[in-house]
């Protein structure tokens, strides 16, 4: 009776962790691909999960416009791709308990435990 309520677990799972893609900011321009300008300090926040903003905004600033057109002056100083995206981890968990019905079938009962 033991062996059937103490053996026969699995424990499985699956770690998955990638850092994140390279991206530009992008500023609404007459001129295509038109970026941002850093004007110094750190760009991403220092507690992104607390106000859920990953980039210090006070880190950049629009490039002047002309007055007659609203067209930029001149391309703004980041460069592309310079930011990162936050990285991010998953963890897949499962648990399954097997009985041996006989020596040709096998029944297993299976949790699984995602996360997104």
């Amino acid at each position: 009776m033991q062996r059937l309520t103490l053996g026969g677990w699995q424990l499985s799972g699956v770690y998955f962790a990638a850092t994140g893609g390279l991206f530009s900011i992008g500023s609404p321009s007459s001129i295509p691909g038109q970026r941002l300008d850093y004007v110094g300090g750190p760009v991403y926040a220092s507690t992104p999960r607390a106000n859920l903003f990953y980039l210090n905004w006070a880190a950049f600033a629009e490039v002047p416009q002309v007055t007659a057109s609203g067209a930029p002056i001149r391309p703004g100083n980041l460069g592309r791709n310079a930011l990162r995206l936050p990285g991010f981890w998953n963890l897949d968990l499962g648990l399954a308990k097997n009985f041996h019905i006989s020596e040709r079938y096998r029944l297993q009962i299976r949790g699984d435990l995602l996360t997104c």
